[in-house]
């Protein structure tokens, strides 16, 4: 883990779990959206502040690696930060972690958009936010 990363805590709910108990994979894509949320708010821009600025960063990409089960009932640390950061896009790195060990890892790629759908240079403010040191 990057020591940039934000952690935001999440429960695994019977409403993440499948009849053996375990975490179904799209659960991943929300604890993901989650702790991304989690880094913009932490770092000073809300996604809803963002989206009110007239930008915005749809997933083009997701990507999961699962190493262990997470089941009903787990509490997990969901880690996120910028990895990659060009003109227009930029990457989010995740581990979802259980006791220290981590669970699963991935990423998701986003591209920036303003109010018309246009791919746009992402904006400065938001730029600063997603450093990524070197």
């Amino acid at each position: 883990m990057q020591k940039k990363a934000v952690i935001t805590k999440v429960r695994v709910l019977y409403s993440d779990v499948d009849q053996m108990r375990w975490a179904n994979h799209g659960a991943y894509h929300r604890w993901f959206e989650m702790g991304r949320a989690e880094y913009m708010r932490q770092k000073g821009l809300p996604y809803k502040e963002l989206e009110e600025m007239g930008y915005f960063m749809p997933v083009t990409e997701f990507y999961c690696k699962f190493l262990k089960p997470v089941r009903y009932d787990d509490l997990l640390e969901v880690a996120a930060w910028p990895s990659i950061v060009k003109r227009a896009s930029m990457r989010f790195e995740y581990e979802i972690i259980k006791d220290g060990e981590v669970m699963a890892k991935g990423y998701t790629h986003h591209v920036c958009l303003n109010r018309e759908g246009k791919i746009v240079r992402i904006p400065e403010r938001l730029r600063k936010i997603l450093k990524v040191q070197e």
